[in-house]
């Protein structure tokens, strides 16, 4: 059996950013599940124990084509965003840049239940190289073959250093154990300290 001829991943992604007028912006779409995940998951159905599960949560700034945030990277366009990626944009150095720093938030997570519906209240989210942290939040839900992670950003967590400092997300991923498991690019979404971001992903089998 090979396992990526059997098995179809599909995968949805919605972030809602909830600002403090009371207004809600929400972005919808469909993911790409990385071929890092099919590896993973052959191990974990083979018993081998460097499968693990999904504990980390990461978002990035490098996810669009040049200075327009709004003209996010499309699927295999240029050869960039393509399943064989094995991390972020922004965690790749060769899309740093000094007038445009590569920066991204990560959130570290356990949700390993005997429980269909579980939640971590105490996720660790972290700017990528701080040493400073804030509590994020994390439920995970299985249903059938869907498996679906609601990850909670406060309003004061996520932001970049500084009194009204505002940061364009760009892209997101998220990880098992050190592979990159799935991921998504999308139109900028603006995180300062006044705006909450709630990102649903769901995982179908």
């Amino acid at each position: 059996m090979i396992l990526k001829d059997k098995i179809d991943f599909q995968g949805h992604f919605s972030v809602k950013a909830f600002k403090k007028d009371g207004s809600v912006e929400v972005y919808e779409d469909k993911n790409l599940i990385m071929d890092k995940a099919r590896s993973n998951m052959a191990e974990l159905v083979g018993g081998y124990s460097e499968g693990v599960a999904i504990d980390q949560f990461v978002l990035g700034n490098k996810g669009h084509n040049g200075d327009d945030i709004l003209n996010y990277k499309k699927v295999g366009e240029n050869d960039e965003f393509v399943s064989t990626r094995t991390m972020l944009f922004a965690q790749d150095a060769d899309y740093d840049s000094e007038d445009n720093p590569n920066f991204s938030y990560e959130i570290a997570f356990d949700v390993k239940s005997s429980d269909a519906t579980t939640t971590d209240t105490a996720a660790v989210g972290r700017i990528a190289g701080s040493d400073d942290t804030q509590t994020c939040e994390v439920r995970r839900v299985v249903t059938d073959r869907t498996c679906t992670y609601t990850i909670t950003i406060p309003d004061f967590a996520g932001n970049q250093e500084g009194e009204g400092a505002v940061m364009a997300y760009t892209e997101a991923a998220l990880y098992a154990g050190v592979d990159i498991f799935s991921m998504k690019t999308f139109p900028a979404r603006v995180k300062e300290d006044t705006v909450k971001f709630e990102i649903t992903w769901a995982i179908i089998f």
